[in-house]
């Protein structure tokens, strides 16, 4: 690098790693913003990664298109860093302020001073302006770079909300839009749906992903609301497909290796949640391949009725809460009815207020009809052609909106999942995935759901049978008694009722009777 400052550099390496973490984190990131040598060093690594070889498939993640995109800095803005007062040691900290003062002096500013001490309005848009531009002209560096050496690979800049401006930057030099959430387990809560939450960060015409995705990482709601972790899978599966989003991504389904057994299966699992190693939970497993399947397969309808809200940039903010908050937000609730996508736009636009839908919020049905959550009751429904589920606390009344789904039980909470695994409607499919859990408040498991299904196919010559998947040493146990993993489950004219025992995933298959029978 010209101009042989390496030792200094090299100094206010060593003050920003004595830091701590806390301290570091945020400045550490940003550093290819500002600083040449770091830019050169994860452009090296950027490098390396896309010619890695995965050893599997014999390609390079540059050209896996089982890769969907690489994210340049995870969790970053530099405009938010700054304005929650981040510092840098003094070589750095010189290196921003210098690129500050040239671009004022640009704009006709001859005399910028210190960004950190700026509070007059049209300095305070110039600084967000400089702010904005400057990470622009790095983001697209890196996807220069990245796109020479993998002429297929799809970036996102950053994810995470850090305000609208950040969010536009993204969509100019970005190709998808990622945010990671952690959110509240029970869905139909007080706390309002998490959809409502990602109506910040969705936009129109852009890939979304949710990056990072899974509950809450306060401990203490964690263990108070244990129970209610497969209610936000199923809410994942289906608001996922009713926003039209395009990956979920459960973070982290397991960090690093120290879990992972023999072919992936897990070393130890429990029946307790591992935001750290999902794999492990056990609770989490039994529900994960049909919630998979109703996501994957699109089996809840896309909204109907969306709506594309017009929101007016920049907002070039002066502080902390006018960069976070969300212009024009939406009602608690109103992504749980219909889905909303933002269009940014430097037009004057005029503030359209989204009030509140007449009607029960107490009940939030979304326009398709498939998704119902019942606030007062604590229950979620997903009622769709080819799949049906319930998720929360029974009552002495079983919700009637089901066409096959039916439960007796009438306390503790419950999560039945069934996907048709044939891409039939579940009334003429011949395999139906299940999914089962039952637990009391503190997160202990109850057995014996009584379940059953009506109007499921039935002829004269067929016949409805069981393979049980989870848990694996009860469908081992299954083999060894009766010498098939499928065997037949108390069905007629096509209501068929599977058996209480201990199964908490199983697969109902349709077959034709066996001679003598």
């Amino acid at each position: 690098i010209p101009g042989g400052d390496s030792e200094a550099w090299s100094q206010a390496i060593e003050e920003l790693n004595s830091w701590h973490w806390q301290k570091s984190f945020d400045p550490i990131k940003l550093l290819p913003v500002l600083d040449e040598r770091a830019r050169l060093l994860q452009k090296e690594f950027v490098k390396r990664l896309l010619a890695h070889r995965n050893p599997y498939t014999g390609l390079t993640y540059g050209e896996d298109p089982q890769v969907l995109y690489m994210e340049i800095v995870n969790e970053s803005s530099l405009e938010y860093a700054l304005i929650c007062n981040n510092q840098f040691p003094a070589y750095f900290e010189e290196k921003l302020q210098a690129a500050w003062r040239n671009f004022a002096k640009e704009k006709g500013i001859v005399e910028p001073g210190n960004f950190r001490e700026i509070n007059n309005s049209d300095m305070v848009k110039l600084r967000s302006r400089f702010f904005l531009e400057y990470e622009k002209a790095y983001f697209a560096d890196m996807k220069d770079f990245a796109v020479k050496l993998s002429p297929d690979i799809k970036i996102t800049c950053s994810n995470l909300w850090r305000g609208e401006d950040a969010l536009e930057l993204n969509l100019e030099v970005g190709d998808v839009v990622e945010d990671h959430f952690y959110v509240h387990p029970l869905v139909v809560g007080e706390t309002g749906a998490w959809p409502d939450v990602i109506a910040k960060t969705l936009v129109e015409g852009r890939p979304y992903f949710a990056g990072e995705f899974n509950f809450s990482e306060n401990a203490d709601i964690m263990r108070e609301f244990a129970y209610a972790r497969p209610m936000l899978m199923l809410a994942a599966a289906a608001y996922g497909s009713f926003h039209d989003i395009d990956g979920i991504a459960w973070y982290a389904y397991n960090h690093g290796d120290t879990k992972s057994g023999t072919g992936g299966v897990v070393t130890e699992e429990r029946r307790v949640p591992a935001l750290g190693d999902m794999a492990t939970d056990g609770v989490a497993m039994d529900h994960m391949a049909t919630c998979a399947a109703i996501f994957r397969n699109i089996c809840v309808k896309p909204s109907v009725s969306p709506v594309i809200r017009e929101i007016q940039i920049p907002v070039a903010a002066g502080g902390y809460h006018q960069l976070m908050n969300e212009r024009n937000p939406l009602p608690q609730g109103a992504m749980a009815k219909r889905s909303y996508r933002k269009r940014l736009t430097r037009l004057e636009v005029k503030p359209v207020k989204i009030e509140p839908e007449a009607g029960d919020n107490s009940r939030l049905v979304s326009d398709t009809g498939e998704i119902i959550q019942d606030i007062n009751r604590k229950q979620l429904s997903v009622v769709s052609a080819r799949s049906e589920a319930f998720s929360g606390f029974l009552d002495e009344n079983f919700p009637q909106h089901f066409s096959h789904l039916k439960c007796s039980d009438s306390h503790g909470f419950a999560t039945v999942i069934a996907v048709a695994a044939d891409d039939m409607s579940l009334d003429k499919s011949e395999r139906i995935l299940v999914s089962r859990t039952w637990m009391d408040e503190a997160g202990t498991d109850i057995k014996g759901l009584d379940v059953s299904f009506g109007k499921l196919k039935s002829e004269k010559n067929g016949e409805w049978k069981m393979r049980v998947i989870r848990p694996k040493t009860a469908a081992e146990v299954l083999v060894d008694l009766v010498g098939s993993d499928a065997v037949p489950v108390e069905s007629k004219n096509g209501i068929v009722k599977l058996p209480p025992g201990t199964w908490t995933q199983i697969e109902l298959i349709y077959m034709a009777r066996q001679a003598g029978q």
